[in-house]
């Protein structure tokens, strides 16, 4: 895109949002990966909650694409790259419409991909 004479890129972060209804169905699997010893290398150890993995996860991710974007501008100065953080978003809009309302009206029935109304919410985060 850069090359093609794009110079304005906005990057939206892996939305691995620990909240997102459709990881009830990861839960038992990440569980049975920790206590087999299976995420140690990731600092994660028998016996841990299986939010902290994905915590983990999330954390790695975020600052892989934040620096990503920093390096990026950095190494082309006529450049506007902005990170969006996904995931602190879709806290702040867990944390405003309160956990049922979120919950109910955020996402479609994939129970993982925004509804139409999480895609206006979300869009209204990032023009914040």
């Amino acid at each position: 895109m850069y090359a093609g004479g794009a110079r304005h890129f906005f990057v939206s972060g892996v939305p691995a949002f620990v909240d997102m209804p459709a990881f009830n169905m990861a839960w038992p699997l990440i569980t049975n990966m920790i206590n087999q010893g299976k995420l140690e290398d990731i600092g994660v150890s028998p016996g841990d909650p299986p939010r902290l993995a994905m915590e983990v996860q999330i954390t790695a991710l975020h600052e892989r694409w934040e620096e990503l974007c920093t390096n990026f501008s950095t190494a082309h100065s006529d450049v506007q790259c902005v990170f969006f953080d996904e995931v602190a978003s879709l806290e702040r809009l867990r944390s405003s419409l309160g956990a049922a309302s979120f919950d109910s009206q955020m996402w479609d029935f994939t129970m993982f991909h925004p509804s139409v109304f999480g895609h206006q919410q979300l869009a209204a985060e990032a023009h914040l």
